[in-house]
């Protein structure tokens, strides 16, 4: 047993590594992505200092609570010559950590950027010497829709005092000025029984917000969470302002967990490859699988054009869960793994 090594124990999302210490070795950071069992309770992140093979638990409390984190990516933003740390995840912003000698403080949290976020990946997309960050979000086909005007809602808490957490989505449903919970009738009432006394017929149960259905007292000890934005992204950084612009419509027809960039034309402007999908969702959701792979050329002034899969020859179908480049010899290929599915390799 290697006692140079903290005790941690976690669901993660991610381990990403940086000598962000500028000391000569490998440090690392933990993304936490749930509390088993208590999806909605905040699980904790890790900062690892590796000081010559010796591991520290270093991680500044605002890092330590972010939420549920699904990636992060190290890049130099402010171009300081060490790196920061930038984080997505479930139900959160997008959130910058700046590296100030060897300590992460918080430095932006990027506003109306409340997602659904599943994959980041950093890139000087327009040449201009800085890095932006290309952001997998949750897309638009879907009964979930969001906007700062009307942002989906979740209220995580122990609603039955059983020890054990619920969350309740709430949402907007297109001609409602209000939200009500996304659950339906039999899954909230098996899940919390006692609200049948408040919702006997399901003509009530339609009328009933979140408010209505637990008291006041119930509702001050929840932790609240919104999501604003759904769509699938690219963080600008312009010379330290920091710009969040959606990319195409083509993009938003399914969740994006693999993004691979990369100058493939050659013309000076990045191109960008996305997969994504995701199936195991409820019939009254529907599994999300429109997403057959799609490349964005890069034709400068921040802006992207749509191929087609017939011309890029990216055609991919299943359940995408990451994209990487790899060099082989004297080409580049990138390499996309899927769930239950075996991996893909496209070559240029």
């Amino acid at each position: 047993m290697n006692t140079n090594i903290p005790r941690i124990i976690g669901n993660y999302s991610c381990m990403e590594a940086s000598d962000f210490d500028k000391d000569g070795d490998t440090d690392l950071f933990l993304g936490g992505r749930a509390v088993p069992g208590n999806y909605g309770l905040p699980p904790r992140s890790f900062l690892l200092l590796n000081d010559g093979g010796t591991w520290q638990e270093k991680t500044p409390e605002p890092l330590a609570g972010i939420g549920m984190v699904t990636d992060a990516s190290w890049a130099d933003i402010d171009k300081d010559g060490d790196d920061d740390l930038v984080v997505v995840g479930d139900w959160l912003s997008v959130q910058i950590f700046e590296n100030q000698s060897g300590t992460l403080n918080k430095m932006l949290e990027i506003p109306n950027s409340k997602g659904w976020w599943r994959r980041i990946e950093a890139d000087d997309l327009d040449s201009d010497g800085d890095m932006d960050f290309v952001l997998g979000n949750w897309g638009t086909n879907s009964k979930f829709q969001a906007s700062v005007q009307r942002p989906l809602t979740m209220y995580v808490n122990d609603f039955d005092d059983n020890g054990k957490s619920e969350f309740i989505i709430n949402w907007y449903a297109p001609l409602d000025d209000r939200p009500y919970p996304f659950a339906t009738k039999p899954d909230l009432m098996s899940q919390l029984p006692e609200l049948r006394k408040k919702s006997l017929k399901y003509e009530d149960y339609s009328k009933q917000t979140y408010n209505m259905l637990f008291p006041a007292e119930v509702r001050q000890r929840s932790f609240p969470y919104e999501v604003n934005m759904l769509k699938s992204a690219v963080l600008w950084n312009n010379a330290g302002q920091f710009e969040l612009k959606a990319l195409p419509v083509e993009v938003q027809v399914a969740p994006v967990f693999g993004i691979a960039v990369n100058d493939w034309d050659e013309d000076g402007f990045a191109d960008i490859w996305l997969g994504g999908n995701f199936y195991a969702l409820k019939p009254q959701v529907g599994r999300q699988d429109a997403s057959r792979g799609l490349f964005l050329e890069g034709v400068g002034k921040q802006a992207f054009q749509v191929v087609n899969n017939s011309k890029s020859g990216t055609y991919i179908e299943g359940e995408v869960r990451d994209a990487t480049i790899l060099k082989a010899k004297d080409k580049e290929v990138i390499l996309v793994s899927r769930n239950d599915r075996e991996a893909v390799i496209f070559e240029r």
